[in-house]
């Protein structure tokens, strides 16, 4: 069987894949550093869900259980816990931080902190329906109604961006927006 020639090899040079891998390496490292910010953006906007998250929990079991709770914000644990009051039957009340898989803490995402708890007093210490622990740090507190007050927690990631979690005193329900209030 003859074997026909054309004349000319196919195929590619090693400099020509060279140059395409250069090419190729060039555009990863564009992509790679564009979505570092997106990352960012990401973590920021899953920390928020987060706290919204226990928020809105913690007003369920108020109204569901008929008993006082709360979320607490550690700002040095960069956490989020939620707790019920119990009363004892001597008739004191304590705190008893919740260990179902809805209620337990949770660690914000790496580089996103709680840079604020404001109530609508101002303060970031013990209110009616905001309270301080020493070991813990602000709080949320709903009443068996669902009820709040007023509050703006803030999360900042490491870039500098911020989002707001605005509860409502009267629904006792909380969103997420950018805007600061």
């Amino acid at each position: 069987m003859p074997i026909l020639t054309t004349g000319s090899k196919r195929g590619f040079t090693l400099l020509e894949l060279m140059v395409v891998m250069a090419i190729m390496a060039l555009l990863c490292g564009v992509v790679m550093g564009s979505m570092g910010a997106t990352l960012e953006e990401a973590r920021l906007r899953s920390g928020a869900r987060t706290a919204l998250a226990a928020l809105r929990y913690a007003r369920s079991v108020a109204v569901s259980q008929r008993i006082p709770s709360e979320v607490t914000f550690d700002t040095q644990r960069r956490a989020i816990g939620v707790q019920v009051q119990n009363t004892a039957d001597d008739g004191t009340t304590q705190w008893r931080a919740l260990t179902t898989s809805a209620g337990k803490t949770r660690i914000l995402p790496v580089g996103v902190e709680i840079t604020s708890v404001r109530t609508s007093a101002g303060q970031e210490s013990a209110t009616p329906g905001a309270a301080s622990d020493e070991q813990t740090g602000p709080a949320v507190t709903f009443t068996p109604l669902g009820q709040s007050v007023d509050a703006c927690i803030t999360l900042r990631n490491a870039k500098g961006h911020q989002l707001y979690l605005i509860m409502d005193a009267v629904t006792g329900r909380g969103e997420i927006t950018d805007k600061e209030p």
